[in-house]
């Protein structure tokens, strides 16, 4: 678990402290589980690194603006001759 899980977790309830500090342990208890049932550190890593990969690519995908958007910083519009001449 990274310190920004960490954060985010003790954060979420950052009025009551023991709430937080209760919700961490739960997640740490979970992990734990998780780590015994992948039978060691090692496997527990390499599911852990796809688990990972796999919560970045959400990220990325729910994070990226919607093909065919036509935000301000889309870059499928046409440049102003200004912009052009920065090029």
């Amino acid at each position: 678990m990274t310190p920004a899980d960490i954060s985010k977790v003790l954060l979420k309830n950052w009025r009551n402290k023991e709430k937080a500090v209760s919700e961490l342990l739960e997640v740490l208890k979970v992990r734990a589980k998780r780590k015994e049932r992948h039978g060691g550190l090692r496997e527990c890593e390499l599911s852990g690194v796809e688990e990972e990969e796999e919560e970045e690519q959400e990220k990325r995908v729910l994070g990226s603006p919607k093909a065919g958007s036509h935000w301000k910083g889309d870059s499928s519009r046409e440049l102003d001759d200004d912009e052009a001449e920065m090029l």
